[in-house]
């Protein structure tokens, strides 16, 4: 057993909890990501999760308050046990986050990802300026669904490529399937903080895993693999001294 799938061990076993306290946000942010195994043509998924009380600025620098990450390779069900806004994926809709967060007494809002969002929009209609672009943002930011098909439409009519116009269509049922979930949360509570900002941090907690397990033709058995995202997890969680100071014999 390497050193990395020790203290991956000792940190999955780690069961300290906080005080519990009051707080009148908590955000939480999950995604996934697919790495290679060392099977051929076998992946394995990193489920992920970041959740935050809100945010710190120490001039132009803004960071998470009070920040704890959730990285497994075990499967969804699991992963809901220990842990809200994503990308509508399989496993990370907004029913699954109401269930897991059923027990709060206040609501619980989910928005779809805006990063994912644009993402599939600059996928559809490629990279560049265009009319139809700034139109189909204006229609998401206005939450008006006729002028979002009327644009889309339109669009669609000007082409002749199959591939594009499957673009196109795909885009087009990603958002419909998700439209309720298109929403500024900041617009939808009484009174949000006022230091308040979109979220979106689960991208920059993606990297922190892609970073380190989908660089320079890297495989991954399942067992190496789930070590190592828990050693990110404590690292990013402050946890993983512990442990290891906790695994060390005693020196003067």
């Amino acid at each position: 057993m390497t050193r990395v799938q020790r203290n991956g061990r000792r940190i999955r076993g780690f069961r300290e909890l906080p005080e519990r306290k009051e707080i009148d946000f908590l955000y939480a942010e999950a995604d996934g990501v697919f790495f290679r195994g060392i099977e051929k043509k076998k992946s394995h998924k990193v489920s992920y999760a970041i959740l935050y009380e809100g945010w710190d600025r120490n001039g132009k620098w803004v960071s998470l308050r009070n920040p704890m990450a959730i990285m497994t390779t075990k499967p969804i069900a699991d992963f809901w046990k220990v842990v809200t806004n994503s990308d509508g994926g399989a496993g990370y809709t907004a029913e699954k986050f109401q269930e897991n967060f059923s027990q709060t007494e206040y609501p619980v809002l989910n928005q779809l990802d805006a990063y994912h969002v644009f993402q599939g929009l600059n996928r559809a209609f490629e990279a560049g300026k265009s009319e139809y672009k700034d139109e189909l943002r204006k229609a998401l930011k206005d939450h008006d669904l006729d002028y979002f098909n009327l644009w889309i439409d339109t669009y669609e009519s000007t082409l002749d490529d199959t591939k594009r116009i499957e673009k196109v269509r795909a885009f087009r049922s990603y958002i419909l399937n998700n439209w309720e979930r298109i929403l500024d949360w900041r617009e939808c509570v009484d009174n949000p903080p006022e230091d308040a900002r979109s979220l979106g941090a689960e991208e920059s907690n993606q990297r922190h895993i892609t970073y380190r397990m989908k660089k320079r033709g890297m495989h991954w058995s399942s067992e190496g693999a789930e070590a190592m995202v828990k050693l990110k997890q404590g690292k990013l969680n402050g946890t993983y001294k512990i442990i290891v100071h906790q695994a060390m014999p005693f020196t003067q």
